[in-house]
């Protein structure tokens, strides 16, 4: 009877459309103890059990009377008997029993995503996932990308003696390049000093020294 009042059901129901291959197409049954939702695709190529509403036809999932999903409304068809599958897409349980997952029905058990699969995610940023949330250049602080800021003061006055740094800094350089923080030695001025003596055949004579004179930086990235 229950197979009898199914195929000969007529009645309209709001139609709840999904671009996903199970929806629920309106179609409900009474076991005796509940209201079951049954699954539908709405491609209508899954399943040679058809049902029209409003002008769309869709296929009435069938699946073996084993399947965790499977309602005890039965039909018998060339493969044996089957059962009609119960609609459980959708209702915010990732029910790994009926056979759900993160692909085929991302709604009830989220994204597939992961780390690598080269698509930053929401859950992903250039902290946790530098492969899928790279920069591009910019630089990676605690989470988000920004554009490196160096910034340097001077340590002391210009001097002539040698001045030893660690870095050049250049305004694109990600704040990683130095471990953000350098020594950076930047050319000052260069200052005149004369060394004057007396030669017996010129006379007093004096001769230009050029000395260039470097100043010493600290360097810092933010």
């Amino acid at each position: 009877m229950k197979e009898l009042f199914l195929l000969g059901i007529a009645l309209i129901f709001l139609l709840t459309f999904s671009l996903a291959a199970e929806v629920d197409c309106g179609l409900r049954g009474y076991d005796g103890t509940t209201i079951v939702k049954f699954a539908c695709d709405a491609a209508a190529n899954s399943s040679a059990l058809k049902i029209s509403k409003t002008g769309t036809n869709y296929g009435i999932l069938l699946v073996d009377t084993t399947n965790p999903a499977a309602t005890k409304f039965r039909i018998n068809t060339q493969s044996g008997t089957k059962a009609l599958k119960k609609f459980t897409f959708g209702n915010g349980l990732c029910e790994a029993a009926y056979g759900e997952n993160c692909s085929n029905n991302p709604a009830d058990c989220g994204s597939c995503a992961y780390c690598g699969d080269r698509t930053c995610n929401t859950t992903e940023n250039c902290s946790t996932c530098p492969t899928d949330c790279g920069c591009n250049g910019q630089t990676c602080v605690n989470g988000s990308c920004i554009t490196p800021h160096w910034s340097c003061i001077a340590m002391t006055n210009p001097t002539p003696s040698p001045c030893y740094g660690n870095c050049t800094v250049v305004s694109s350089y990600p704040c990683s390049q130095y471990g953000s923080t350098c020594t950076m030695c930047v050319f000052a001025y260069r200052m005149p000093s004369y060394n004057c003596y007396f030669d017996w055949r010129l006379g007093f004579r004096c001769d230009t020294i050029w000395q260039d004179y470097y100043q010493p930086q600290q360097c810092s990235c933010s």
